[in-house]
C-alpha cells in the first residue's frame, strides 16, 4: 500500500489527533520516538531547551483525542526566525505512522508560519529517506538546495526543501 494509501483524510486525523504544546512531562515519551525514528537522535537536553530556553521554537506534540491520559504518538519543532519557519525535527511514533499524523503535523506548523508573517518554510531530510521526501514534495516543498555530509551515524547528505508561505 501506497504512504498516499495509508492515510486516512485530513478530518479523520485531526478527529483522531490533538495537536498542543509539548510539555516537559512529555520529554520521555518524544525520547523514545526520536530513538525509535533516527540513527543519531537529538539529546534529552535539546528537547528541555525547546521548551525551556529557545524563544523561537514553538515544540508541538499529537496526542489522540480518544485517550483522557496524555499519550504523545508524535511531535514537531518549528522555529520561528523572523520571516521565516524552521521545521527542525519532527517524527511520529511507529505505531502511528502510515496515518497522515505526520503530514496533520507539518500542516499546523505551516499555519503557525502564515499567522507568524512567515515567507518561507525551511527543512533538511537525509537522502535516503525517500518517505519523508514524497510526503514534502507531495505538500508543495521544492528542493532547495545540498547540505554535503550534515548527517552522520551514517554519515549522508541533507537535501533542503523551501516551500512559499505567500499566497501567489
Amino acid at each position: 500500500m501506497s504512504v498516499e494509501g495509508a492515510r486516512l483524510g485530513k478530518e479523520s486525523v485531526r478527529s483522531l489527533y490533538r495537536l498542543e504544546p509539548m510539555q516537559l512531562d512529555d520529554v520521555p515519551a518524544v525520547i523514545n520516538i526520536e530513538h525509535a525514528s533516527f540513527s543519531n537522535p537529538w539529546p534529552k537536553e535539546a528537547f528541555l531547551d525547546e521548551i525551556r530556553k529557545n524563544a523561537f521554537s514553538y515544540p508541538t506534540v499529537a496526542c489522540p483525542r480518544a485517550s483522557r491520559e496524555r499519550i504523545v504518538c508524535g511531535y514537531l519543532i518549528p522555529w520561528i526566525v523572523f520571516e521565516e519557519l524552521h521545521i527542525q525535527n519532527v517524527a511520529v511514533h511507529p505505531l502511528h505512522r502510515g496515518r497522515g499524523l505526520g503530514r496533520h503535523l507539518v500542516e499546523d506548523a505551516l499555519e503557525l508560519g502564515k499567522r507568524s508573517g512567515c515567507r518561507v518554510a525551511l527543512l533538511e531530510v537525509r537522502e535516503s529517506n525517500a518517505i519523508a521526501r514524497s510526503l514534502y514534495v507531495s505538500m508543495g516543498f521544492r528542493e532547495a538546495g545540498k547540505r554535503r555530509r550534515y548527517y552522520s551515524h551514517p554519515q549522508e547528505h541533507a537535501i533542503v526543501y523551501q516551500k512559499s508561505l505567500k499566497d501567489p
